[in-house]
Parts: structure tokens; sequence; C-alpha cells
């Protein structure tokens, strides 16, 4: 067969990721020849699927006529290697009908009934082939397994006919043995009533004995009735034919919350199957017992919104750090005075105050700072009390009232308070903490945003989702109202956001040149204006029709006062603006499956530009000139809570690359690892032979270099954690293409000279010649390599350097 095919990793992991964006387009001409291809990994090691294992996938479009907007076709994949965890599915022809962007999703179901959702995202496109006049017509529900739900309704007719002929059986076989015991009671009353002839020959004694055989008549009747209600009770063929019809269908007729619901809706019964949400379940009618009967878990049930509760979350809490101040529910803009308790607006904008934070009265705390008016305490009713003290400049400490059960605080905005503390002071450890602890004593399942399944889907949620990711703004740059990037250092922009056409979204603060809107190409539309008379000052704007993303400018430049503001900046959908300062996708860091070992731990990075990028801007001579690069560093520092010193420096080797490791003092540091060899290559360094241990090296070769270099760490820091990652596929035009696969070769034999763990990105990180335009920033037409990730590269690299890290450190 001929087919057009994507190939893609899918990831499977706790954590919620980013879609991964396919650059696929298929075309409504690929009848039967548009085929995805995924590769399913647990960190980085490949996923197997044993005999009796499904993989459904479910692709999502936009629709105006569908439930919710949105369509919905599912596929059972098919298996194509069950040992390397490679499965694929062929577009249906309906689907190609759609012309816009479609978003997978992929799932599995293991026979002993467990199953999982992979949290892997995958987005491609569908557009209309020239040649297409009639296309064909676009289902909003399908779904391709239904040989499945016909092989499990035959199962039930087997299982049917079974119970059927057995009870034929036993049913005739319990007339034969009830007529033959009416024959033998019959001759016993012949035998009575003879006696009843003969009594004046049987004394009293034998006479009753005779007569209690009389007590069978009574089995006779009852067995006799028996049988009358065995044959009207029997099935016939009609009654399952008729039975089996109600269900036969296969997709479900539709779905209720309860069954109460259901009850309501049809009390008389209809023909099809109806799906329960609150158990999973679905039900059709017995027409025998005129009620619903319940068939079991539907294992294609969706989640409707609102109809997961905290009550069906294990965990609802989880314990944390000392720091009591959560700087994500701090107010910006105004604070809380000393002499009354009140709250009163900041002419200036440049302080903010914490929520009420519960405290233990007589308990003495510290404060990391504290400003002229540094807060307040509050009773149980939270009545101010009083001011809190500054008497204690020494250790910035005050004792709570006897009466207290409350503090607010009130902060400098021109320190972040993502660096802010408050503890409960012990005079034995005045200067503890001596670093910062984030705040995580308590945290909510309400607060829950896991991917796959929205906040709309949670019962009364309790925070909107800020849709801003302060951490891919460009500092020192505003676009402006013709879409152009103009350099202001008060300022940073956004990066694109992906929004609802015809939607109304809030910002918290408003600029005259808000921003701008760009269509599903990326493609300018027309600048942000704001909606007049507007609830909130004009903080709200409405989004037009073929509106996909947009851009926001933002006071948050790389000067002075702007920096931080990033911090207490959102977007959300809706004309409700956040007075809270809401990370990012509310994302919880207590959710993490990462080990804890490099806590609050240091780790440095040695390389060249691909490592150096991270939170650098794109460089002119690429695809995304002055955007912010999110590099590899960024996903570890955010999986293990841990410090990370970037010593990657563009255009270096492998030897001047040792020469700074050999400088380098390793002591305050828990692992290293060393991302060499692109340069090597790019400057066409002579790759050279792996020596023994201890030999004269040659460092003006990749071998050379690279086994001096290690073994200096290794004398100086043997205790120290070292993780090698060999360079991923990289292209250079003029030094014939693709970089040779000895580099990869040597190093791994190098690796495994020194027992030192390796990743091997060459191999099986999924970029090669498909792929790389998509993957890669450089511009080559400025450029004759491709050396750079763009940020979907980066983000590719990262699950597995993240779980390579996770598997050295245990």
């Amino acid at each position: 067969m001929m087919y057009k095919t994507n190939d893609s990793i899918i990831c499977i992991q706790a954590e919620a990721t980013k879609p991964i964006y396919t650059g696929v387009v298929f075309w409504s001409y690929d009848r039967g020849t548009a085929k995805l291809r995924f590769k399913l990994m647990k960190g980085a090691i490949v996923q197997s699927l044993p005999e009796g294992v499904m993989v459904p996938i479910r692709l999502k479009f936009r629709s105006e006529t569908a439930d919710g907007g949105f369509g919905k076709h599912d596929y059972l994949a098919t298996i194509e290697d069950r040992i390397g965890g490679v499965v694929s599915i062929v577009l249906d022809d309906n689907i190609l009908g759609y012309v816009g962007t479609v978003e997978g999703s992929i799932y599995i179901e293991f026979p002993n009934g467990q199953a999982l959702d992979t949290a892997g995202r995958f987005i491609f496109s569908i557009k209309r082939s020239p040649i297409d006049e009639n296309v064909p017509e676009l289902e909003n529900f399908y779904f391709n397994g239904f040989s499945q739900t016909i092989d499990k309704i035959e199962e039930l007719i087997s299982n049917a006919n079974d119970k059927l002929e057995k009870l034929a059986t036993e049913t005739n076989q319990s007339l034969a043995n009830v007529e033959q015991k009416a024959v033998e009671v019959e001759q016993n009353l012949n035998k009575i009533e003879e006696l009843y002839e003969e009594v004046d020959t049987y004394n009293k004694k034998q006479i009753d004995t005779k007569l209690s055989d009389k007590g069978e008549r009574t089995v006779v009747e009852k067995n006799q009735e028996n049988i009358s209600r065995l044959q009207t009770t029997k099935a016939d063929q009609a009654f399952v034919d008729a039975q089996l019809a109600t269900i036969v269908s296969g997709a479900p007729k539709g779905t209720y919350n309860t069954f109460s619901e259901l009850q309501a809706a049809y009390p008389n019964g209809t023909d099809g199957i109806f799906l329960v949400l609150e158990n999973g379940h679905w039900y059709y009618w017995q027409t025998e017992t005129t009620s619903w009967e319940d068939g079991g878990v539907y294992q294609s049930t969706d989640i409707q919104a609102a109809s997961i509760t905290p009550d069906k979350i294990a965990e609802t809490t989880i314990q944390g750090s000392t720091n009591l101040f959560n700087w994500k529910s701090v107010i910006y803009g105004e604070y809380v005075d000393n002499n009354t308790g009140n709250f009163l607006p900041a002419a200036n904008q440049q302080v903010y105050h914490s929520e009420y934070i519960p405290v233990s009265s007589g308990k003495r705390y510290k404060f990391s700072s504290w400003l002229g008016i540094p807060g307040a305490w509050f009773d149980g009713g939270k009545k101010f009390i009083r001011s809190i003290s500054r008497a204690d400049t020494t250790n910035m400490t005050d004792k709570a009232p006897e009466n207290a059960a409350y503090l607010i605080w009130n902060g400098d905005a021109q320190r972040p308070a993502t660096s802010a503390m408050i503890t409960e002071f012990d005079a034995n450890y005045p200067t503890y903490p001596n670093r910062y602890l984030p705040y995580q004593e308590v945290a909510s399942v309400r607060w829950l945003e896991p991917t796959g399944i929205e906040v709309a889907n949670f019962s009364v949620p309790e925070v909107q989702t800020n849709l801003f990711d302060s951490e891919t703004i460009t500092r020192g740059y505003f676009i402006n109202n013709e879409a152009v990037l103009i350099e202001n250092a008060k300022f940073a922009v956004s990066d694109y956001i992906s929004v609802k056409p015809n939607t109304i979204y809030s910002v918290p603060l408003t600029l005259s040149t808000q921003g701008y809107y760009f269509n599903e190409l990326k493609e300018p539309v027309c600048a942000i204006q704001h909606t007049e008379g507007s609830n909130n000052n004009n903080k709200q704007f409405k989004t037009p029709s073929n509106a996909r993303y947009v851009r926001l400018n933002l006071y948050a430049g790389t000067t002075g006062s702007s920096k931080g503001n990033e911090n207490f900046f959102s977007l959300t959908e809706g004309e409700n603006v956040l007075t809270k300062a809401t990370e990012y996708g509310v994302n919880q860091k207590w959710l993490n499956p990462y080990s804890k070992k490099l806590f609050g731990k240091k780790i440095v990075t040695f390389d060249d530009s691909i490592t150096w990028y991270d939170h650098q801007l794109f460089v002119d001579k690429t695809t995304m000139p002055n955007t912010r690069a999110i590099g590899y560093q960024t996903y570890l520092r955010s999986a293990f809570g841990c410090e990370v010193n970037n010593q990657g420096i563009s255009g270096q080797n492998t030897k001047q690359i040792g020469a700074r490791s050999k400088a380098f003092d390793y002591s305050d540091y828990s692992l290293a690892t060393f991302f060499a060899g692109v340069n090597d290559f790019g400057q066409s360094r002579a790759i050279g032979t792996v020596q023994a241990i201890g030999s004269s090296f040659d460092e003006n070769t990749y071998c050379g270099a690279y086994q001096s270099m290690l073994e200096d760490v290794l004398k100086r820091f043997p205790t120290l954690r070292i993780g090698i990652i060999i360079p991923y596929k990289v292209w250079n035009t003029q030094l014939g293409g693709l970089m040779p696969r000895e580099f990869t070769d040597k190093l791994v034999e190098i690796a495994k000279l020194y027992s030192i763990p390796y990743l091997n990105l060459y191999d099986e990180a999924q970029i090669n010649e498909v792929n790389k335009d998509v993957l890669f920033v450089d511009d080559t037409s400025q450029v004759p390599y491709q050396y750079h990730l763009n940020n979907e590269g980066y983000r590719m690299i990262s699950s597995y350097i993240v779980s390579f890290v996770n598997q050295i450190i245990g």
C-alpha cells in the first residue's frame, strides 16, 4: 500500500506538556493514504504493547454544529510493532472533508482493565486539494472500532443461546422426572383405594403407614404447577431478536450525568444504548422486565463539563515547605494600612499585599524583607489588632499577638514576590532559611489542570486559567498597531497566545497599544481595540471572527521598575480580570513525578550555543529573530526545582569547552552534563581514536579532547555525577550534509569506557530529514547549517534530557 506517513514520538508521562506540532498537512485528496504513526515511549524506554492491548486515538476539530463546538472522531490504532511500541492510524475519508487544524490524543487500554492517558497530544492540518470539488461529508462523531462492539454483541448472543439451550434441556429433564413421579404416585393411590375396601383386615398402625403415601399427591400437584410455569417462561427466538435489536446499533444514542436523569428522560424505555457518566456504564431497555439494565463499563465515554468533583480524587492536599507566603495569591496595587487594617490603593502600583496568612498566636515570625509599612495582625474574625512591628531589625521578626490568627504582609513589587518568604522564627537557627523555599504548604485539588481535563470539567473551579506565560516574553520590544516589533526598553511582548474567535478576553492593565491579532497561519489581522464601556475600565477586548492568536504588550522591560511586572500580568477568557497573580495554566509544582534529590541543589551544563541559547533571543540569521528561546535547562529547573548553571558558549569546540571545565570548581554541584561535538563537526576537526584510560591524549581531536576533559573531572571530583548528551542530528550543506555517525559511535565508546551514563539523541531524538525544517530555527537562506533548534525542537529533546537526568540521580 502507498501511504503519506508522519512519524512522531509520544512520551507517556504525568506532567502536562504542550502538543506536538507535527507540521503535517494532509489534503482532501489523500483518501486512504493519510497515515499517522507513533512510537510510544516512557521516558527513554520503549512502551511495549502486549497481546490484548488496545490503543484508542481521538481526533478533535472545531465544528459549529457539534455539541461543545468540537467534533470528535475516534480510532482504534493498528499496532505495527508490539515490542517497539509503534502504532498507526489511516485517516478515514470523511475527516478529509474538514479544513483546518486537528488535535489528537492517544490512550492505552490494557487487558487487565487498567487504562491510561499518555498525555501525548499532537496537532496536524487538513487542507482542500485543488482537484477536489466534492469532498466527503464530515460527521461530528465517528468511531472506527465498531467491529469490536459487534464482537461483544455476538458474544452476548452466543452466551444467550447457550443459556437458552441449557434451560430447555433442564426443563425437558424436569418434565420427564415429574411425569415418572406422577405414574408412581398414581399407582400408590390405587393401592390405597384397595386398602380402604379391605380396611377391616388391617390394624390402626398399619393403616396409618399405608395412608402416609397419600401425601405424595401434594408433590404431584406442585410439580404440575412448576411444569406450567416453566413452559410459560421459556424464551423464544422472537424475544431474543427483539432484545438484541435495542442494543446492536453499537454507538450510544445519548449521555446523561446520572442514572436518574436517564430514567426521567425515558420512563417507558426506548431503543439503543445510553451512557451514564457518573459511573461510566451503558444501559439498555429490558422489554421483559420493563426496566433499564446495566450493560457494564463503556470504554469510549467522554468527560462532561462540571462532572469531576473533589470527592472523586483520592488525594486532596499535600505537605510542602515551611514558607507561609504564596506569591501566586498576592493582591497587586494596594496595601494594608498599619493604623486601621484597611486596604488602600497604591498610587504608584509598586506594592502588593499577601492574602490572610494563618498564624499561631504568641509565635514569632521571620520576614525576608519589609517596607516602612510592613503589614498587620488580625484575629480569628479578621479584625485588625495592630501593625507588624519593625523593632527587631536584626532578624526581621515580630511576635504574633496572643489573639492573632492571621497576618497580612505588604511587599515591594520591585523585589520579585517569587523570592519572598515568611517562616516561623527559631532562635536556635536565626539565619534559617538561608535560601529560598517555594510556597508548597497546601495544594488543593481544585487547582488541578492536568492535560486532557480542562478547568471547565471541574465542579465550581476556584481559579480562572491564566493564558499568559511569563517565560515566553521578549523583553525590550513591543508590537505596534502595524504588527511591527519596535525596540523599547520599558516594554515586553508576549509569544503567540492561542485564542478563540468572537470571544471576550481580559487583561489587568490597559495600554494604548495593547497588541495584535493573527489568523491560523499567524498572519496579521488587526490591532487590538478595547471594548467600549466595559465593566473594568476598558480591560476587555473581543477577538474578531478570523483571529486565532494574539500577541500582547506589557510593561515588563529591561529597565528598573518595569522588571518583574510579568509576574502580575494575566490573560483570561471572559470579563473577569484576575486580581491575584496566578501562574500560567495554574500548573501545580507538587504534581512533580521526578526525583526530589536535586531540589534546591545545583547542576552545571557545559556545551556550545545549543546550551547557551536558553532564555536568550534568537539571533538575526534565524527564522524567529528576537524571540525568546526556551532551552532544555528551563525544563530541568521546572522538573527538579534545582539551580542550573549555564556554561554554554557559542562557537566552542570540545577542546575549548574542556579548557573551561578544567578551570571550573565543581565542589557545590550535584551533577554535570556535557553536550559537545557539533562545532567539532562544523569546524572540520579530526575525530581521532579512543585511547586507553590514562593515555596522553591529542586534544586537537574530538576523542582526545573529550577523554582529557572527562579524566580531569573524574580525578578532581570522583563522586560528582556526570551525564554525557550525544548531539542530535545536524546538517551543514558545505560539509556534505548530515553530521557523520562516527561522532556518535566514538562518544558511545568513550562513555562505556568510563562507565558514564549517556543519552543518544542522534538515534533517539526523532530529528531527521523529514521534520528538520520544522524543528530548526536557522535560516538556511542566510546560513549553510541547521544546528539550532526552535522552541518546539527544544521541547522535544528536553523530554529526553529530563528523563535521562532523572535516571542518573535515581
